[in-house]
């Protein structure tokens, strides 16, 4: 809950200017504008200025605006007035009376925005867009921050991945090309004993005689003998 006494956009209306000035300390307290030194004449007749003799002026409407039109005070002290008139049996309520309520009372606003002394309403309003400027600036920096980390948390993992993924492939062919060797190996080793064998077999061979000695046997049949004659083949 906030007080609109304590809003930098609490405004005052220039009744030279048209232009929206600070409510001052003063009015945020009593709802009074104060009077100035005339700075004027409010007759622009010649013929009226015998009756302008006031020294003083009330420089601003005594109605304030809200900058930041959260709030229609002339409406609001309007209706305020013709209830308090029915109230109080149709006694004129005084306007700095209601107003002063009005600032003084506690009420929910989006648009407020801390008084600091000397700046107009206009100014409050620009420090606020660059506040926010600033704030939008620094979320964008640190948006584009948590990108880049993110970006490069995600190289990382993807490069780990991928020389993790190198390394296995490697380890497969090495253990492939480690196969290999071992079953060329083992294939040169069968065949080198085979020719080793061989070739002591041949040698021994040759160490007995140069050649090998092959035995044919050739079976005689028998020579009948002719019975009568006592013929005995030689």
């Amino acid at each position: 809950m906030v007080k609109c006494e304590d809003c930098g956009y609490l405004a005052l209306r220039n009744r030279h200017t048209r232009g929206l000035d600070e409510a001052e300390e003063a009015f945020r307290q009593t709802a009074e504008v104060a009077d100035v030194p005339r700075t004027r004449p409010y007759a622009t007749d010649p013929r009226m200025a015998m009756f302008d003799i006031s020294n003083t002026e009330i420089p601003y409407e005594t109605i304030p605006l809200c900058f930041a039109m959260e709030l229609d005070f002339s409406s609001v002290v309007d209706t305020e007035a013709r209830i308090r008139r029915m109230r109080d049996s149709g006694r004129r309520p005084y306007e700095r009376d209601i107003i002063r309520d009005i600032l003084w009372e506690e009420q929910e606003c989006s648009s407020w925005r801390k008084w600091q002394q000397g700046f107009t309403p206009k100014e409050h309003r620009e420090m606020m867009d660059r506040e926010r400027m600033l704030t939008w600036q620094a979320d964008r920096e640190e948006n584009d921050r948590k990108w880049r980390d993110e970006q490069r948390r995600s190289d990382l993992e993807w490069r780990a991945q991928q020389a993790s993924d190198e390394r296995t492939w490697r380890q497969d062919q090495q253990k492939r090309e480690d196969r290999r060797t071992f079953w060329s190996i083992f294939w040169v080793a069968i065949v080198a004993t085979a020719v080793l064998a061989a070739a002591t077999i041949f040698a021994a061979y040759i160490q007995r005689g140069g050649q090998p000695t092959i035995n044919v046997s050739i079976p005689i049949p028998p020579t009948p003998s002719i019975s009568g004659t006592g013929v005995t083949p030689p």
